[in-house]
């Protein structure tokens, strides 16, 4: 199996995941979609500040993620012994919901909006988490910072190729999911819809991708089995 098979996956979920957060901070009431520790952070903050009903908001992000987990599991389950219609299940509820998400009125409305973005980040992070046999992130990048982090050190320590190989996916993902935050910023001042554009446009492809290459659908079975 060659690494790109699987990393060009990787990459695009990433930039899915900096493209779909940036889109709920910048147009949606300073929400993040799926870090969730910021808004665990801003409830903090807002309770400590006396802003009750705003901190209230942020708990709403919160439940969708967590409820996001249970769908995934939930799909999971009843896609036990057909992969394939697992992952297709996962990017067509992605584009379902990415789709009601535009046309929900930016104001009264962001925390749904919000919400349903944070459930297809949960989805999307519970149903992907490895590449090339290395646990990783697409939809933050705390983790795979400090992932990169460590390879960096053992690269100076072991001088090896793996440690190289290691950091240099982790470097990628991350600014694939820089690029999908920096193209959402640049998109989002001219229209809303560019958000469903987009986030159609990269769900195809990843489609197209997992179907015109078996092997990709196998080795991404295998590290899930192996997670």
């Amino acid at each position: 199996m060659k690494i790109k098979d699987m990393f060009i996956v990787s990459l695009l979920l990433a930039f899915i995941g900096g493209f779909v957060d940036s889109y709920s901070y910048l147009l949606r009431g300073k929400t993040f979609a799926s870090m969730q520790t910021g808004n665990m952070i801003l409830f903090g903050i807002n309770i400590a500040d006396g802003n009750t009903g705003i901190a209230m908001s942020y708990l709403i992000p919160i439940g969708f993620f967590v409820f996001g987990v249970i769908v995934s599991q939930s799909i999971g389950h009843l896609f036990e012994n057909t992969k394939r219609a697992k992952y297709y299940s996962v990017f067509i509820l992605e584009g379902i919901l990415f789709l009601i998400v535009t046309f929900i009125p930016v104001g009264r409305f962001n925390w749904l909006a919000n919400g349903l973005c944070s459930l297809c980040c949960a989805v999307q992070m519970d149903t992907f988490r490895k590449v090339k046999g290395y646990t990783y992130v697409s939809t933050m990048c705390t983790g795979n910072l400090r992932s990169a982090s460590e390879a960096l050190f053992n690269i100076f320590r072991r001088r090896d190729k793996d440690s190289r190989k290691e950091f240099l996916i982790y470097i990628t993902i991350i600014l694939f999911f820089i690029l999908g935050v920096f193209t959402n910023a640049k998109l989002i001042v001219k229209s809303n819809y560019c958000f469903i554009v987009v986030s159609i446009v990269m769900l195809l492809i990843l489609g197209i991708v997992l179907i015109n290459d078996k092997r990709c659908l196998k080795m991404i079975d295998q590290q899930e089995t192996d997670f």
